[in-house]
């Protein structure tokens, strides 16, 4: 996630709820890794509190622009 200028409401994200990020490359032959792929950044509003849905406690309060947070890790894919 990523706090932006641009945005001041949350509106986007009432309707679309789910985002996947892109599938890395597979993997070669001979125990190879393939490549990664792109991070997926959600533009948020300067002010965006997010908070964890089951307790209420607040996970990150985005104050400045540009700040970036990571919300969920990749998996660590193969094997």
């Amino acid at each position: 996630m990523e706090a932006v200028q641009d945005d001041n409401t949350l509106l986007y994200y009432k309707y679309h709820r789910e985002f996947r990020a892109n599938p890395g490359e597979p993997g070669r032959s001979k125990d190879q890794y393939g490549a990664d792929a792109d991070d997926t950044i959600l533009s948020v509003p300067v002010g965006t509190v997010v908070r964890d849905k089951e307790h209420g406690h607040v996970l990150h309060h985005f104050t400045k622009v540009g700040e970036q947070w990571t919300l969920a890790r990749g998996g660590v894919g193969g094997r």
